[in-house]
């Protein structure tokens, strides 16, 4: 490419310079028109032996006798890429041209006459590799579209004078202090500065704790074995066996240690171990122990108590029978006041019942729980209103009401029967009244010996002016009752309630009262024997 370009320079100048004996009369062809007789001009057009007035030699040129044809025809551009074909060292090829970017494609792309030089645009960046790891350092890059011997396609090394420090490099080891891999932290760690790494530190918070530190009572596991105040820690102390539980430990066993073991305490005052109501300080109370450990049993007010006998479990004692101890032996109580120790439901405070005894202990039986009864003498159920009986329950003799009126009779009471016997039998205040056999009695107002019906009474005796019948059907004419004869008046005299009733004796229908009842009148019957004649009868030759 460099050897091209000045000789296309070279050619292109010579072609402007006018020959001797070449040019036509008074024409000047333009640069490339060559008009040598028998020669083809630059633009194809054959000017030997030929009159160019009125020919075209170039594209716009007219070459016409007398006229100058010495302007230049356009450069050829045949990639259209700005650049003629005669600067452009590959005319065919858009991207190849002076003004194009080198690439590292094996192709002279900017027409400098050089393949894939160092500044080309996608040329990578290489790094020097001394130690050989594979990764190079950024200090000493540089760019070339083949890489480079001696220099990786990877930067970060860290340290490239020892292949053991790179990117690509594993820290595995805790206690390393180094930066293998490069990136910027190492696995290495002392955060409390003891000189002993985080990974063999058990506390890497705490100087103090380390492998190499004594092991102390503090809590702490200081010596980082995975124990904490193991046995031979300084500043253990004595711990007493506290077999009962009080925080108060006996002489012996001992043990040392930082803390105390399960069951010990720090002290040795307990005077009994196996008592947890003794030891220093305790309430001495009635047991036949010294609580207090001050070398005294159930001294003071611990002194032993009378106790009574509760036979029947009420809480209540009795006073007659008691006992002298510092716990109250089965079935005794501290009271005394109990005035039935047999009867569970008498105590001091308890309820009153009708029961016939004195449950409240006040020394009176069933006040105020009584029941009212009534004698009853006679025993017909019902009680004597005179003759009340507080009781609980129902004595014999008597009833639980007081509604008999004659508690001498047992036939006399409410309900009773009432009887021809002179007494009020059903106490309803009345004697011999609806009684049971009494004969009833009719009031007789016209003194035919018939009563009226409707004033019937049934009474043991009878009444003046009645009679023991009640037939009589006109109580204020003597001579109608069932005991008179039949008249021809128009009256019922019999009382069978039909008037004037046997008094046909032909039976032909008429009386000899007439229909209307009447004797004497012209509808009476004047033959009463013969039945063919009666009046309204038809006459006939008889």
């Amino acid at each position: 490419m460099m050897l091209r370009l000045p000789f296309l320079y070279l050619l292109a100048g010579l072609l402007l310079i006018p020959l001797p004996g070449c040019g036509e009369t008074g024409d000047d062809d333009s640069v490339g028109d060559d008009d040598t007789s028998g020669d083809d001009d630059t633009t194809g057009d054959d000017d030997s032996g030929d009159d160019d007035s009125g020919d075209d030699d170039s594209a716009g040129d007219d070459d016409s006798a007398g006229d100058d044809d010495d302007t230049p025809e356009p450069a050829v551009d045949a990639d259209s890429d700005g650049f003629p074909e005669d600067a452009d060292c590959n005319d065919a090829d858009a991207s190849v041209s002076p003004g194009a970017d080198e690439l590292c494609d094996s192709i002279d792309n900017d027409c400098d006459g050089t393949v894939d030089e160092s500044d080309a645009a996608d040329a990578p960046t290489w790094y020097a590799d001394d130690d050989g790891d594979g990764y190079g350092s950024l200090a000493s890059a540089q760019q070339s579209c083949s890489q480079p011997h001696g220099y990786s396609a990877y930067s970060g090394d860290c340290d490239d004078s020892d292949p053991a420090f790179n990117p690509g490099a594993i820290e595995a080891d805790c206690a390393d202090p180094a930066d293998y891999n490069c990136d910027g932290s190492v696995g290495f760690a002392d955060v409390d500065l003891d000189g002993v790494a985080a990974c063999e530190d058990c506390d890497d918070n705490n100087p103090a704790a380390n492998p190499a530190a004594a092991e102390i009572c503090n809590g702490s596991d200081d010596d980082c074995d995975g124990q904490i105040d193991e046995a031979g820690a300084t500043g253990e102390s004595l711990w007493y066996l506290d077999a009962d539980g009080d925080g108060y430990g006996r002489l012996s066993p001992v043990v040392t240690a930082c803390s105390a073991p399960p069951t010990h305490v720090g002290n040795d005052n307990d005077c009994d171990d196996l008592d947890p109501g003794a030891y220093p300080g305790a309430t001495e109370v009635c047991d036949e122990s010294d609580n207090n450990c001050d070398g005294q049993v159930d001294e003071g007010a611990a002194a032993p108590a009378t106790w009574y006998a509760d036979f029947d479990g009420d809480g209540y004692g009795n006073s007659s029978l008691s006992v002298i101890a510092c716990v109250a032996p089965a079935s005794y109580q501290a009271d005394s006041t109990d005035c039935d120790d047999l009867d569970a439901s008498s105590y001091p405070g308890g309820t009153e019942v009708c029961d016939g005894a004195d449950n409240n202990c006040d020394s009176t039986a069933d006040e105020g729980v009584t029941n009212t009864y009534y004698g009853d003498a006679d025993g017909d159920g019902y009680g004597d209103p005179g003759a009340p009986i507080a009781a609980c329950f129902l004595p014999g003799g008597a009833s639980p009401n007081n509604q008999d009126c004659d508690d001498g009779q047992p036939s006399v009471h409410p309900g009773g029967v009432e009887i021809c016997d002179g007494l009020d039998n059903d106490c309803d205040s009345s004697t011999d009244v609806g009684t049971v056999g009494a004969t009833t009695w009719y009031v007789d107002g016209d003194g035919d010996g018939y009563g009226n019906v409707t004033t019937g009474a049934a009474t043991c005796t009878q009444p003046s002016g009645t009679v023991s019948n009640g037939l009589d059907c006109n109580d204020s004419n003597l001579t109608v009752n069932p005991g008179s004869a039949e008249l021809c008046d128009g009256l019922d005299q019999d009382c069978d309630n039909v008037a004037d009733n046997g008094l046909d004796s032909d039976g032909d229908g008429i009386t000899p009262c007439g229909p209307d009842g009447t004797p004497g009148t012209a509808d009476d019957d004047c033959d009463d024997g013969d039945g063919n004649n009666y009046p309204a009868n038809t006459e006939v030759c008889d």
